[in-house]
């Protein structure tokens, strides 16, 4: 008989529901439990400890224990030092295994043969799915919730010494920790701050605390106390929520008592809460705290471990914002020295900090860079490809000539990861799009991204949802259209793609409120019909994959004066406007200038520098291929401009690229 806690379910029962597949989805609300559901045969667990309830090993949180076990000061499962008496003969082990009724004997009793039973199957190598055990665990399992805590707890660490399950469901196993969960979850009221601790150390020592109740119903009763609990509990508290990956209703007094503690807290204790707060997906929202982390990591830079970086790193990136622009470049120059004994992925996450703000230290990046040239061979796809996303948006280049060369060994090892692709196939065209802001492509491999049984393939049914596609198409056509023989997507799907990804063209009377870049195009459209009647300038989306339109201008060579352009193709039809095809029916069309007015925002200007990103680099050099010429005005320019001065402004820029291209 399988007993839950006022339930009972024959053996037979559940095994026909867990091989059932119809019924996956009405087990867990039968069973009124969080169930993992494991498939025989498909996977197996690996590890070094007696049971797993992940997949795979988290080094990350294995890592954070770490941490708590070396400070010695938290509350954590001790190892057990007393000995269940005798090792237990093959005789005694064939009694327990044949006695068929169990009814009569106290707890004690119970749980001591369990203790003898777990070490001897750990010797011998029998695990707890073995048939000969049923009849004892049913026994055991029917006798838990009577368990005083101490019992409760010698259970869960018995269970670490049976070998390795191939799963949480599987017989017997899933029969113990289950009830063991309610009747942990049953205690958590009448339990202390560090009893709920203990307990929860416990679940995790087998690996169970993302799927068993007790731990979350623990951490959802310490978070209604964080104001006042020590440093310590609360760093154990957060390690335990980050294990759950559930936010506690108020995750803000985790981070009020944090800015009071943090001086008490050594920097892998702050990772440790820095990792809680990133896995929960909960931002700092108190930009002190900010402060203070990025100082005290930036002081203690050079002891300072690769996996702790990582994770304050992680943290900081999701919540800083502009104001700690001077904190960021500080600590990238602080880092910089420190490049060569960190770990790639720990540069890879450096390269990464100011992404979200466009700004990056050049020294910084060029020794990450130079890392990823020695060391790319040992680089994964994902890793290749976020690399080459580092350096297509900030447009970087390295006096060295170092991102050159690590451009071309990402594009000839690509080949050589087909495992990897098919494992993680929307890396590929995502890494072949980034190569491209960077000025280096493969039309082999960009053929094969854009054949429909790959992209069908890597994106399943939301391959409409893909811009890199529709990005690496307009590469193909505008930049390689002497050359480029390859597939290409259909103007169906195109102008389909062009609809999900540009932005509407811009307009005052429009419901939706519009952003600043709109509010600038605008401006600009409004200044350019001042110069040349409303007739002729004109707002669209010249290259169709680019989200923002901009604002074309056709002026004669000679006089200066506007042209107008009729028989304009539809808005969001995925055609690309070149000069051919917007002078189509207009004579005299060598006579003609066509400028296209580009805003520069904010978000595509690299912040420290104000230089182009490689975004907006490749779009002002394909404006050029398809016959048109580019302005590209930046935001703090135009903002800085009186409305008397911005039609100067504009004219002076036509009449200077009028005579560097005369």
């Amino acid at each position: 008989i399988f007993l839950t806690r006022g339930m009972m379910f024959t053996r037979s029962a559940r095994r026909v529901v867990s091989l059932c597949g119809n019924l996956h989805e009405t087990w867990p609300a039968v069973l009124g439990r969080k169930c993992v559901w494991y498939e025989p045969g498909k996977r197996q667990i690996h590890t070094s400890l007696g049971n797993l309830g992940k997949i795979f090993p988290e080094r990350e949180n294995d890592y954070a224990h770490g941490i708590l076990e070396k400070v010695g000061k938290y509350h954590l499962m001790k190892e057990d030092a007393t000995s269940p008496g005798g090792m237990l003969t093959e005789q005694q082990f064939r009694e327990i295994c044949e006695r068929k009724d169990w009814t009569g004997l106290s707890n004690h009793e119970i749980l001591e043969t369990f203790e003898k039973l777990a070490v001897y199957c750990g010797k011998h190598d029998v695990k707890i799915a073995d048939a000969r055990l049923d009849i004892f665990i049913d026994a055991l399992v029917a006798q838990c919730f009577g368990f005083s805590d101490e019992h409760l707890l010698k259970s869960l660490q018995m269970l670490l010494h049976f070998p390795p399950s191939d799963g949480i469901n599987t017989r017997n196993f899933v029969e113990i920790w289950s009830a063991l969960d309610d009747a942990c979850v049953e205690r958590i009221e009448k339990w202390n701050t560090e009893e709920l601790l203990l307990v929860c150390d416990h679940w995790y020592a087998l690996n169970l605390a993302k799927v068993c109740k007790c731990t979350f119903q623990c951490t959802k009763k310490l978070g209604r106390k964080l104001k006042s609990l020590s440093p310590t509990h609360l760093v154990q508290t957060m390690f335990y929520v980050n294990m759950c990956r559930k936010p506690i209703l108020d995750m803000f007094n985790f981070e009020v008592n944090l800015f009071e503690s943090i001086d008490n807290l050594s920097v892998d204790e702050i990772a440790v809460m820095s990792m809680g707060f990133f896995k929960t997906e909960t931002r700092l929202r108190n930009p002190e705290l900010v402060d203070k982390i990025f100082q005290r990591v930036t002081a203690e830079i050079k002891t300072v471990q690769d996996i702790s970086l990582v994770n304050i790193i992680k943290i900081l990136r999701y919540s800083a914002k502009l104001q700690h622009l001077q904190l960021l470049d500080n600590f990238l120059i602080a880092i910089t020295p420190e490049i060569p004994r960190l770990s790639l992925l720990s540069c890879l996450h450096i390269a990464l900090f100011g992404t979200d703000m466009q700004f990056y230290n050049q020294q910084c990046m060029e020794k990450i860079i130079e890392r990823f040239v020695e060391d790319f061979k040992t680089c994964r796809l994902k890793e290749f490809e976020r690399i080459s996303f580092i350096m297509g948006l900030y447009g970087f280049s390295s006096p060295s000539g170092a991102h050159k060369k690590l451009c071309q060994e990402i594009l000839s090892e690509l080949p050589n990861r087909i495992s990897e692709i098919m494992k993680y196939p929307r890396c590929f065209p995502s890494c072949l799009h980034f190569l491209t802001l960077c000025g280096y492509h493969n039309e082999e491999l960009i053929s094969t991204v854009l054949d429909p049984k790959f992209y069908e393939m890597a994106y399943g049914k939301n391959y409409m949802a893909s811009r890199e596609l529709l990005c690496l198409d307009s590469f193909a056509r505008v930049n390689l259209k002497d050359t480029y023989k390859g597939n290409l997507l259909t103007d169906k799907f195109r102008r389909t793609l062009t609809k999900i990804h540009t932005n509407y063209i811009p307009a005052r009377d429009q419901r939706y409120k519009l952003s600043a870049a709109d509010s600038i195009l605008l401006e600009i459209k409004d200044t350019c019909d001042e110069l040349w009647g409303r007739d002729n300038p004109f707002i669209c989306h010249v290259l169709s994959q680019y989200e923002r339109p901009d604002v074309v201008v056709a002026l004669r060579k000679k006089s200066g004066e506007a042209v107008a352009l009729t028989n304009l193709p539809p808005h969001y039809t995925g055609m690309i406007l070149s000069r051919d095809l917007l002078l189509k029916d207009v004579p005299n069309k060598e006579e003609i200038e066509l400028y296209v007015i580009v805003v520069g925002g904010w978000n595509i200007l690299v912040r420290n520098t104000n230089g182009m990103t490689g975004q907006l680099k490749l779009k002002m050099e394909q404006l050029q291929l398809v016959g048109l010429t580019p302005i590209m005005i930046p935001w703090y320019t135009w903002r800085k401009m009186t409305p008397q001065e911005r039609p100067v402004y504009i004219k002076n820029c036509i009449k200077h690229l009028s005579k560097s291209s005369a």
